[in-house]
């Protein structure tokens, strides 16, 4: 009966170590994604600022109007388009991170989609 008790005691102490770990490591993990969702609202905001600037001069830097220009133009504003689109997702991810956005759902039909694109 002594060594039942024991055990009891034994198992009891375990649970409670156990336990105690488990709110230490919950804790790291809510400290982890403050610091996530920090991170993320930092880089976003920092990448969008000089993006958006790049965007809004973009269109005034077209001077010349031989092949070459145009081409190296084109190129330069398409990714300069794709940069920011990749950003807009970024900012978006940081929102719902840090719970200023929620998604939403909706159902479509894709085909109607692709043929008004």
């Amino acid at each position: 009966m002594v060594q039942n008790i024991s055990e009891k005691e034994a198992l009891e102490n375990e649970v409670e170590f156990l336990s105690k770990k488990i709110l230490v490591l919950n804790n790291k993990l809510l400290e982890s994604e403050r610091a996530k969702t920090l991170f993320l609202s930092l880089v976003a905001n920092n990448l969008n600022n000089p993006m958006s600037a790049i965007l809004g001069m973009l269109p005034y830097l077209k001077i010349y109007n031989n092949e070459k220009n145009e081409e190296i133009f084109s190129t330069i504003n398409g990714e300069s388009l794709d940069l920011a689109f990749k950003i807009q997702n970024l900012i978006t991810v940081a929102e719902i991170e840090s719970g200023n956005l929620s998604n939403s759902y909706a159902l479509g039909d894709i085909k109607n989609i692709v043929e008004e694109v």
